[in-house]
């Protein structure tokens, strides 16, 4: 049962994460209650587990969802925008640390886990649409100084 003890993230690279669900894990539910509906004698441990399948899933899914929220967010930006936002990202992946770090699915914090990634990623998608509206803003002034019509065309009319 060594994967209860696996960090409940997978850090890919820099910027990606999985969620860490093995599917030993949902074979191991399935079976444990198979063989208790077939009079089998099951470790105590193990219907533990299954008991709090609902639960786990729970975990998984909201993980996934709070994943594809940062995916969403963070791999949408352009380089400019990646660049200018580069401490930001790391703010952030620093709260997604303890999921690939020291979170596992026997961790009693995953609910405050969850909720500090969801935080972190909403302050990161503040400051990222600030920055773009403030980049939006600087094109169209540049965009008007280029369009903009510094000398008039006059005719000039010479006299010796």
């Amino acid at each position: 049962m060594a994967f209860l003890k696996k960090e409940i993230l997978n850090k890919i690279d820099d910027n990606t994460y999985t969620v860490n669900f093995s599917d030993e894990f949902k074979i191991l539910i399935k079976e444990a209650k198979q063989l208790e509906k077939m009079g089998y004698k099951i470790p105590k441990t193990i219907i533990n587990i299954s008991l709090q399948e609902r639960e786990y899933y729970q975990y998984a899914d909201r993980l996934n969802l709070m994943l594809e929220d940062y995916n969403n967010t963070v791999n949408s930006l352009g380089d400019i925008d990646r660049t200018l936002l580069q401490d930001q990202i790391k703010k952030l992946n620093k709260a997604l640390e303890p999921g690939y770090d020291s979170q596992n699915l026997s961790s009693l914090g995953i609910p405050d886990f969850i909720e500090n990634c969801n935080k972190a990623i909403n302050t990161f998608k503040d400051i990222k649409n600030k920055v773009l509206k403030s980049s939006q803003m600087i094109e169209d002034i540049l965009k008007q100084i280029e369009d903009a019509v510094i000398l008039r065309n006059y005719e000039f009319h010479f006299t010796h």
